[in-house]
C-alpha cells in the first residue's frame, strides 16, 4: 500500500509541477515558446470547434467562429485549474485522505483558498499551504494572461482597421495601390511599407505560439488580419513588379518581412510547407485576374512599365513566396472572402493542412 501511495504522490506532483510549468512558460515567460499543454488544449478545441461547424446554417457557423477564439482562451486557465485539482488531489490521498471524494474536496478548498474542510495532519496542513498559494499565483497568472492577449489583438486590428478605413474593406492590394495614386499618396507609400514592415515584426513576436490569437476576428466586418496582409503582400509584389517607380527600399523589407511572418505562423499552427502538398505549383492569381488589375491601376493613373510580359512573371515569383501560405491561412482561420486570398480554394481540408 505504501509503495502505491508513492507513485500516486509522485504522479500527482509531476501533474502539479507540469501545469505550473506551463502556466508559467505561457504567461511570464517573454518571447517566443512553445508549450505543449496550450497547444494541446487549443488543438482539441480547434477539433471540437471544426466538427461543430459542419452541421448548421450560415448564420450559425459564423456566431461559432466568432466564439471559437475567446473560448479557447477561457479554457486553457480552466484546464490549468483542473490539472491542478487533479494532482493535488492525487498528494492529499497519498498522505493519508480517508477517501478520493475527502482528497477532491481539500485540493479545492486549498486551491481555491476557501478553506471549506480542515486538513488533517501535519504533512496534510503543509500540503494544504502549499496549494493555497498555488492556487492564489493561478489567479495572478490568470490576470496576466487576458490582458496580454487582449493587448495583442488591440495591437493587430490598429492598422488593418487603418486600412479597412482608408481603402475599403474586403481589403485588396490592388485597392491599395489605386487609392494611394487617386489622393496623391503615391509619396506616402514609402512610410506606408516601413509601418508595415513593423506590423509584421510585432505579429512575428506576437503571434506566434500565442495560436489562439489568429482566430479572433477583426473589429471591422467583412476584413480580417490574414485577408488585410494579403492584400499589402500583394500590394508589394505589384507596386515591385509592375509600377513604373523610383527605388524604394522599404517595400522589399515590408515584403521579406511578410512572407517570413505568414511563414512561421503557418508553420506554428502545424500548416506544412506548400511544395510539400499538391495544388501548391502554381500561384492562385491567373493572368487573366493580372491583366484586369493593371488595366484598373492605369486608369487610376498608376505609371506601369512597358514590358507587361516581363511584369507578369516577375509579379507571380514574387506572389508565389507566400501564396499557398495565404490561403492556407486564410482557410484554416475561416476568414471572410476577399480578392486573392479567401475568395479562392486550394482544393485541401483542414486535416490536410495540419500535420
Amino acid at each position: 500500500m505504501i509503495v502505491v501511495q508513492i507513485i500516486v504522490f509522485v504522479l500527482g506532483l509531476v501533474i502539479t509541477l507540469g501545469t505550473l510549468f506551463s502556466a508559467i512558460k505561457q504567461t511570464v515567460l517573454p518571447g517566443r515558446k512553445k508549450v505543449r499543454l496550450s497547444r494541446a488544449v487549443f488543438r482539441l478545441t480547434f477539433r471540437l470547434f471544426r466538427l461543430a461547424l459542419r452541421s448548421g446554417s450560415e448564420p450559425l457557423r459564423e456566431s461559432a467562429a466568432a466564439l471559437y477564439a475567446p473560448i479557447s482562451v477561457m479554457m486553457l486557465p480552466l484546464t490549468w485549474v483542473i490539472l491542478l485539482i487533479v494532482g493535488f488531489t492525487a498528494m492529499f490521498w497519498a498522505v493519508g485522505a480517508s477517501s478520493i471524494g475527502t482528497a477532491i474536496t481539500l485540493s479545492g478548498a486549498s486551491l481555491t483558498t476557501e478553506g471549506f474542510l480542515a486538513p488533517r495532519g501535519t504533512v496534510q496542513e503543509t500540503l494544504y499551504i502549499i496549494a493555497g498559494i498555488i492556487g492564489l499565483g493561478i489567479v495572478g497568472l490568470l490576470i496576466t494572461f487576458l490582458p496580454t492577449v487582449y493587448a495583442s489583438y488591440s495591437q493587430r486590428e490598429q492598422e488593418v482597421t487603418r486600412v479597412a478605413f482608408r481603402f475599403g474593406a474586403p481589403p485588396s492590394g490592388v485597392r491599395i495601390l489605386e487609392q494611394a495614386y487617386r489622393l496623391g499618396l503615391d509619396e506616402e507609400l514609402d512610410g506606408f511599407w516601413h509601418t508595415w514592415e513593423e506590423w509584421f515584426t510585432d505579429m512575428a513576436e506576437t503571434h506566434i505560439s500565442n495560436t489562439e490569437v489568429i482566430f479572433y476576428h477583426s473589429v471591422v466586418g467583412r476584413t480580417s488580419w490574414i485577408t488585410t496582409a494579403g492584400a499589402i503582400l500583394d500590394a508589394c509584389a505589384l507596386f515591385s513588379s509592375t509600377v513604373e517607380r523610383r527605388d524604394v527600399p522599404w517595400v522589399q523589407l515590408c515584403f521579406l518581412a511578410g512572407c517570413r511572418t505568414l511563414a512561421e505562423i503557418a508553420s506554428d499552427v502545424g500548416i506544412p510547407p506548400g511544395p510539400s502538398l499538391p495544388s501548391s505549383g502554381s500561384i492562385h492569381v491567373t493572368r487573366a485576374e493580372y491583366d484586369d488589375a493593371c488595366a484598373q491601376l492605369s486608369s487610376a493613373g498608376v505609371p506601369l512599365k512597358a514590358d507587361r510580359e516581363a511584369s507578369w512573371r516577375a509579379f507571380a515569383g514574387m506572389r508565389g513566396q507566400y501564396d499557398f501560405t495565404l490561403l492556407a491561412l486564410a482557410h484554416f482561420v475561416l476568414a471572410p472572402p476577399a480578392p486573392w486570398s479567401s475568395d479562392r480554394s486550394l482544393g485541401l481540408t483542414v486535416r490536410d493542412l495540419v500535420t
